[in-house]
């Protein structure tokens, strides 16, 4: 029987070229998925930079001391998510001189939540909301008592903590080399703290401040941790205006329930303020980044997985640690030692899986199609049955066991080329 053969080499074994395009998209699919999810991570970078400068000046320079009104404001802008989204939308498709659907558009968006019964929005909201709640109150009253790059650093600690969820949780395959950087980076982010407490004397702040930032800074880490899992699992699949329809909802129903906190500490005097007082300059600019940051992180937990997006945690305390130098805050040496090993385990950790794995299955398979049907066999028989042009025994090939390539996002997913023949690829 004669036909067009066609080899997908697996793992990191050479592919011999071929006909088609089928092979080079398999192959190109992870890198162009590591691209899109480095862009977002780069995104969401830069607007938590700037978010979370911006709202520790407004803290630290001003009269304005209420961080639960600072959230119920940062809630409010969120929830704007889809609104803007929706607009944004518009205006691309007038552009294009496309028709522009409004109601299409929200119907499809609204597939995030198949279920819109009480009990179904209960069941898949309430984990991230719940998670992303305490996140918001921890960090800014962490960033209310510390420095900006003190906050950060215990904020990213959440790297560590996703990475063995997503391990215990999500299945993900733990790779050596990678594993060693989680520790680097989890002693960098010990020395930043550590330095922290050290410098409290020489930036006029109290002990008892330092320990309440530091605090409300650990717990802020494992909440993004639990967050990342819970948004991966009751949005696994969704577009970018279905992550942004399911933000604006997760926000709408906090802004809901979470009103009565600052009105009530306001009425006590826990918080006591003039809305007058109100930084706006810095204020205003701070919540829109970090509702634009939302909207980005939470369409790159849906692209990639939660310890890739945590990753940008480390890179955002590099950064706001030499911004807070440059605000005048004194850094003491295990600061700055820190900071080093933190930026060194940021690039090491956002590397393609393929380039810090180490391969401990080499590659024994190769995919091929002939006469319209694929097979999975083993390399050392591939040149006898493609010279001799006849098909391979399926009822003896069935039941090979095939090795899990790597890949940045950890895929499991399998697809069926074949009967009871699967090959893991994206």
């Amino acid at each position: 029987m004669e036909g067009k053969s066609r080899d997908i080499a697996v793992g990191r074994s050479s592919a011999k070229a071929g006909s088609g395009s089928g092979g080079s998209l398999i192959l190109a699919q992870p890198a162009t998925k590591w691209m899109t999810a480095f862009l977002l991570l780069m995104m969401y970078v830069a607007l938590l930079v700037v978010a979370s400068q911006l709202s520790s000046i407004a803290f630290l320079t001003s009269h304005f001391k209420a961080p639960f009104l600072f959230v119920m404001f940062k809630m409010i802008t969120r929830a704007s998510t889809f609104p803007i989204y929706l607009l944004i939308n518009a205006l691309i498709q007038r552009i294009k001189g496309c028709p522009v659907n409004l109601p299409a558009t929200i119907s499809r968006c609204k597939m995030a939540c198949p279920d819109w019964s009480v009990l179904g929005i209960f069941r898949q909201f309430w984990a991230p909301i719940s998670t992303v709640v305490v996140i918001q109150i921890t960090y800014t009253m962490a960033s209310a008592s510390i420095p900006t790059a003190v906050a950060t650093a215990l904020y990213s600690m959440g790297v560590e903590w996703s990475y063995l969820l997503g391990w215990l949780v999500l299945g993900h395959r733990p790779l050596v080399l990678k594993s060693l950087f989680v520790v680097i980076s989890f002693c960098g982010v010990s020395l930043i703290s550590y330095g922290a407490v050290l410098s409290s004397k020489n930036n006029d702040m109290s002990r008892e401040q330092v320990y309440v930032g530091v605090g409300c800074g650990l717990v802020s880490a494992i909440a993004l941790s639990l967050h990342q899992i819970a948004f991966k699992r009751a949005f696994p699949r969704a577009d970018f205006g279905q992550t942004a329809f399911a933000i604006t909802m997760m926000y709408i129903i906090q802004c809901l329930t979470f009103w009565p906190v600052p009105l009530i500490l306001k009425l006590t005097g826990v918080e006591i303020y003039d809305i007058e007082e109100l930084p706006y300059q810095y204020a205003v600019p701070s919540w829109i980044a970090f509702g634009s940051a939302a909207i980005i992180y939470g369409y790159g937990l849906v692209v990639s997985t939660p310890f890739f997006m945590s990753i940008g945690e480390l890179l955002v305390l590099a950064l706001n640690t030499v911004l807070d130098t440059a605000r005048g805050f004194t850094l003491a040496n295990a600061q700055i030692v820190g900071t080093v090993l933190v930026a060194i385990s940021f690039m090491v950790m956002v590397l393609p899986q393929d380039y810090v794995s180490v391969n401990l299955w080499p590659s024994t398979l190769s995919l091929s199609s002939m006469a319209g049907r694929a097979y999975v066999l083993p390399l050392s028989e591939m040149d006898s049955w493609h010279s001799a042009g006849s098909l391979p025994d399926l009822k003896r090939k069935r039941h090979l066991q095939y090795p899990q390539p790597t890949d940045i996002f950890q895929d499991t997913t399998k697809t069926s080329f074949s009967e009871k023949a699967h090959l893991p690829l994206q």
